[in-house]
């Protein structure tokens, strides 16, 4: 004896066919990404990965420019006689100085 019901293929009970989300009057074929945009897309495009890739963004930031921001050093300083000098500038340390350029440098190739 036979089963009545119908079977469905793998591809036929799959919700949301590429035929189904296609807007009318444009084609239902897939939008092609590159391996890496593919990899990006799934990782950051969850609205949760995204706030948190912008929390780590602000936390970098922070991190990176902390000895300009939390420093109780004056920027300039005019004293009678002897000119201007930056007692900001010479309380960095060489970590501190390389840091910043290298962020400087690096911030607008991303």
């Amino acid at each position: 004896m036979t089963d009545p019901s119908p079977r469905l293929s793998p591809t036929s009970a799959r919700v949301g066919t590429t035929d189904e989300l296609a807007a009318p009057g444009e084609s239902a074929k897939p939008r092609r990404r590159s391996y890496v945009a593919g990899v990006v897309y799934q990782t950051i495009g969850r609205r949760g990965a995204a706030i948190g890739a912008v929390w780590l963004g602000v936390i970098a930031f922070f991190a990176v420019f902390a000895p300009l921001l939390a420093n109780s050093h004056p920027i300039v300083w005019k004293l009678e006689g002897q000119g201007v000098s930056s007692p900001l500038l010479r309380h960095l340390s060489p970590a501190d100085v390389t840091l910043l350029v290298m962020t400087v440098l690096l911030l607008p190739g991303l």
